[in-house]
Parts: C-alpha cells; sequence; structure tokens
C-alpha cells in the first residue's frame, strides 16, 4: 500500500510492557474503522527508544491482525521526558 492509499482509521488502546527503559513491548485490542464497516484487530509489536536530552525518538515495527490478514506497520515515536 502506498501512503495515497490510505483508508481507514486505527483506534485502541495500547498495553505497554517496558523491557528496559527503551526497550517497549506493546498489544493492543483495536478497532479498524472504514467508511463502510468496522473490524476488530490486534496489533502486537516494540519499539526502541533513543533518547536525545528530554526527547525521545524510538523507531517502532507492529504486525496488525484482522479478518485473518496481516499487515506490518511500522514508523517513529516521538516523545519528551518530564
Amino acid at each position: 500500500m502506498r501512503g495515497d492509499e490510505f483508508d481507514s482509521l486505527v483506534l485502541g488502546i495500547p498495553l505497554v510492557w517496558h523491557g528496559t527503559d527503551r526497550l517497549k513491548f506493546t498489544l493492543a485490542p483495536d478497532v479498524e474503522s472504514r467508511e463502510s464497516h468496522s473490524e476488530f484487530l490486534v496489533r502486537t509489536g516494540g519499539m526502541y527508544g533513543f533518547e536525545i536530552g528530554k526527547f525521545t525518538v524510538a523507531p517502532a515495527f507492529n504486525v496488525d491482525v484482522v479478518a485473518g490478514e496481516q499487515a506490518l506497520v511500522y514508523g517513529l515515536n516521538f516523545g519528551r521526558g518530564f
């Protein structure tokens, strides 16, 4: 799928286990919503944070399972400590 082909919205509440200060694993029951219908999905994955001062940049890799199909989801997370 190309970036201009996105046609759904995924909403959920992730459960996060901090393996270390930087390594995090996620499990998230979610709902994928499209114009015509919504489906339950499960997202599982992990991320590793790199600290830059008070900020964190964390590449994330996840797998979504919905309707018996799998999709690889990847991206960057940005955070700020307080």
